[in-house]
């Protein structure tokens, strides 16, 4: 590709994306929802902190990609933000006994 046209910018009309997304999944049945992403970079997801400017520590961000957790484990940022941004949605989205609410997990039934 050339330069020339490898710096063609497009204009994305953002607003009518969502729109669109919105519509395709409530057509499909599933749910839809617009939050903001606020503190969720900075926070830790393994140390189970809140998306709130008093945990935010851009610090720990120890090179790029990488987050490491007040416990010294690290993460890979998007991952951390990702999972942050799914607690602040869905409180109990990660369920201690089911794993994960909302996917489809097989409940195992002893038979009598």
């Amino acid at each position: 590709m050339s330069k020339q046209s490898n710096q063609k910018f497009v204009s994305i009309p953002y607003q009518m994306l969502l729109q669109q997304l919105h519509y395709k999944c409530e057509n499909d049945g599933i749910k839809y929802v617009e939050t903001e992403e606020g503190y969720s970079s900075g926070t830790s997801f393994l140390d189970k902190e809140g998306s709130v400017k008093q945990s935010y520590d851009k610090s720990r961000q120890i090179e790029r990609g990488l987050f490491k957790s007040n416990s010294g484990l690290p993460i890979n940022c998007d991952v951390n933000g990702t999972l942050q941004i799914m607690i602040k949605v869905f409180l109990n989205v990660f369920n201690e006994r089911y794993g994960i609410e909302g996917v489809l997990t097989p409940i195992v039934i002893n038979a009598v």
